[in-house]
């Protein structure tokens, strides 16, 4: 449609009251790129899968106007377009009227709103005082389409807001190209889903990714021979479910040209040929490497410029997973505001959680706030752009982070457990760019995770971590940081039974210790202690003291009285006197331990139940039957409340419950209890875990004590088979077990 004569903005017309935001009107019409064209592209649309709900919305919307105008939002690439497209072909096919606006910037969306005006029977006079700014262009367009019924307007991409202002009027007055109307429909795509931003009128439809079955079909949809359905849709988990990369991924593996022809060789190339699969496309919308560019792009239009040295930063964490809000410390994040520091983070998030970049968490954290999880593809892009600078912050953040937690607190596990995919991630970064204190911050961050891991008794995933970790030892070097993380290792390991092999491990560690720390660093204290622990759980208890005994004084003068791995010591001390039946001298090492313990670290902390419970297995040992019960059930309350019914120690403590019972007599009760206690071992931490064995070995005795004697024989054979391949056929509990069995089976027909 030709611009009408005299329409170019000259001299003093440039400051009327309704100039749209661009500076220069000079063209519009057949000026931008020809006459405007009005009917939806709807040529351009696929087959559209998981969107039946919406789409089903809209179509009602488009008979029956609610009088709201309805924003298809989201993440670049998760196909609002296409939801629009196909509403438009719908409306064609009921022969309704359909016209679609593209809106990259405000001379676009004058000329075609004009143009719709003229269309639909605007006066040339009107559509020119429009230009010129003499007339509010929205009011021309909207007498014309007050007048007419059963109509639906697109306006698309409307990711730049200040391309729909006029004058004064922002997108949410719904005074200008937006407006309240019950005559027709309209769909902007957009984008920013600031509810906010559109006003009270605008009806706001985030698109999500698609499911993994939706996603699976529309890989067969344009590449049905490339492999079964359930390859398609791992591929499609790989690719987030985002529509523009899985028509990318689609339309390339049925080329007949693609050297890869499967979704399988596809999943597997993905990394490191990301930037071929992805870098193709007819424009920067529709390029997956460069589409998030475009929004980063809007934004730093809009003043927030900090948004893309952020999303750099959140990239180098785990995708799809939520990045706790620990791992959002805004002064360290500042640090990648350039310019504007801690005070442009909150800001920076904000607006890209406006464009789809990341999403909000799913639940407020109690003590931090709100986290925000990122798309993998996002990532993937994002990650295109990675510097030394931008790996170095993520490493600040997660050091941070792990020094904000307390190990032994139980209220801080789920965010310990939260960090460990972000850890992974961040060390295992393609490229990873990172100095020698970066790396040193990752190894310890590790270690006091591995720690707080085995706290809570997730003893394999502290393993796993600790390995998944060591194994880039070339790249960590051989560091405190890294003697940690190996020490970590060995204790959880040694938790999990493997003793033998513990010991073995601590005391090629103690070696490296030394050499790096000195014979009296703290270190070196905690491997010794950790030392003496394994040697009593195999049994040798006389060698165990004696290197309790040597290590208490030496611990006590460089680390103190009151410090926590002294008090462990003590503990251990009594434990190891205890095993030798000395219980009267256990007694009182352990009593004179609780004391320190209870001022220094509390009455409910883990080292001072652990302490109780050694007390209270003295005391049914001497056949204090009832002070043994109360502190028992006061334990078990406190394990309970804090640590939940499967924590490792919760169970022991309902295993010594049901010693108390046997001992008391009240076989039945103990003998009930014990097969609870045994399967739930059973269950968290193995069937021939030492704890889960100490119970198994309970529950022989306790069969035996009710004269069922098969029964017991049965539990002592396959007893002592775990104890010798699991603690030696020397180790004490064995021989107690060789000889009940024994004992029993001279007593059998």
């Amino acid at each position: 449609m030709a611009l009408p004569a005299g329409a170019e903005v000259q001299g003093e017309s440039r400051q009327a009251p309704f100039r749209a935001v661009s500076e220069d009107f000079s063209g519009a019409g057949e000026g931008v790129g020809g006459p405007v064209i009005l009917r939806p592209p709807i040529g351009r649309l696929g087959e559209l899968r998981g969107r039946d709900e919406l789409l089903d919305f809209l179509v009602r919307e488009l008979s029956s106007p609610s009088g709201r105008f309805q924003i298809l939002t989201g993440l670049g690439g998760v196909g609002k377009t296409a939801v629009a497209l196909a509403l438009a072909e719908i409306a064609e096919s009921r022969k309704q009227h359909a016209w679609w606006v593209s809106a990259p910037d405000g001379a676009t969306v004058l000329a075609s709103m004009m143009s719709l005006a003229a269309e639909l029977g605007a006066p040339q006079r009107d559509t020119q005082d429009a230009y010129s700014g003499r007339r509010n262009p929205a009011d021309v367009l909207w007498t014309q389409l007050d007048r007419h019924s059963g109509w639906l307007l697109v306006i698309d991409n409307v990711d730049d807001l200040e391309a729909m202002r006029i004058g004064q009027s922002a997108v949410g007055d719904a005074n200008g190209w937006l407006r309240r109307s019950a005559a027709g429909l309209i769909v902007v795509t957009s984008r920013v889903a600031d509810r906010h931003t559109w006003g009270r009128f605008g009806q706001l439809h985030l698109l999500g990714a698609l499911s993994d079955d939706d996603g699976a079909q529309v890989l067969l949809d344009l590449a049905g021979s490339a492999g079964p359905r359930s390859t398609a849709a791992r591929l499609s988990a790989r690719l987030g479910g985002l529509p523009l990369a899985l028509h990318q991924a689609g339309r390339y593996l049925a080329s007949p040209f693609a050297p890869v022809r499967s979704f399988d060789a596809y999943i597997n190339s993905l990394g490191a040929r990301f930037t071929d699969l992805f870098g193709g496309g007819q424009d920067e919308q529709s390029t997956l490497t460069r589409t998030w560019e475009v929004s980063l792009d809007a934004l730093e239009r809009r003043g927030c410029p900090q948004s893309r040295s952020l999303l750099r930063v959140l990239a180098c964490f785990a995708p799809s997973i939520e990045i706790p809000p620990v791992l959002l410390d805004q002064e360290i994040l500042g640090s990648a505001c350039k310019g504007i520091g801690p005070g442009g983070v909150a800001p920076g998030l904000d607006t890209l959680l406006t464009v789809g970049l990341v999403t909000e968490g799913a639940a407020p954290h109690p003590r931090h706030g709100i986290g925000v999880t990122i798309h993998p593809l996002v990532a993937a892009a994002s990650r295109l752009y990675a510097t030394a600078e931008t790996t170095a912050i993520a490493a600040r953040l997660l050091h941070r982070a792990s020094e904000s937690l307390r190990n032994d607190l139980p209220e801080d596990w789920p965010e310990w457990s939260a960090l460990v995919p972000h850890l992974q991630e961040l060390l295992t970064l393609p490229g990873l760019r990172a100095g020698k204190r970066q790396l040193q911050m990752i190894a310890e961050s590790a270690a006091a995770t591995c720690y707080a891991l085995t706290w809570s008794g997730s003893y394999g995933r502290s393993i796993e971590l600790a390995d998944s970790v060591l194994s880039r030892a070339d790249t960590l070097g051989n560091g405190r940081s890294v003697l940690c993380l190996r020490f970590q290792r060995i204790m959880a390991l040694s938790y999990q039974g493997a003793t033998a092999e513990a010991e073995q491990q601590y005391r090629h560690l103690i070696t490296q210790q030394i050499s790096l720390l000195g014979r009296d660093h703290p270190d070196v204290m905690a491997s010794l202690r950790e030392t003496a622990w394994v040697i009593f759980k195999q049994g040798r208890y006389a060698e165990a003291e004696e290197e309790l005994r040597k290590l208490l004084p030496r611990i006590t003068t460089v680390l103190g009285p009151e410090n926590r791995s002294t008090l462990i010591v003590r503990t251990e001390l009594g434990r190891v006197i205890a095993a030798q039946k000395r219980y009267q001298d256990a007694e009182a090492v352990l009593r004179e331990a609780l004391e320190m313990q209870s001022r220094f670290l509390g009455n409910d902390h883990q080292h001072t139940l652990l302490t109780k419970s050694e007390i209270a297995d003295v005391l049914i040992a001497q056949g204090r039957y009832s002070a043994a019960g109360r502190m028992l059930h006061e334990i078990l309350e406190v394990r309970l409340r804090t640590f939940g019914p499967d924590y490792p120690y919760t169970l022991s403590t309902r295993r010594l419950l049901a010693k108390l019972a046997r001992c008391s007599r009240d076989h039945e009760a103990a003998e009930s209890e014990l097969r609870d206690v045994i399967a739930d071992q059973a269950r968290v931490l193995g069937i021939d875990h030492p704890d889960t064995l100490k119970s198994r070995s309970e529950l022989a005795q306790s069969l035996s004590l009710q004269g069922n004697k098969t029964d017991a024989v049965d539990q002592l054979r396959s007893l002592l088979e775990a104890q010798t391949r699991m603690l030696g056929e020397k180790h004490p509990d064995a021989d107690s077990t060789r000889i009940m069995l024994s004992g029993l089976q001279d007593l059998l027909p």
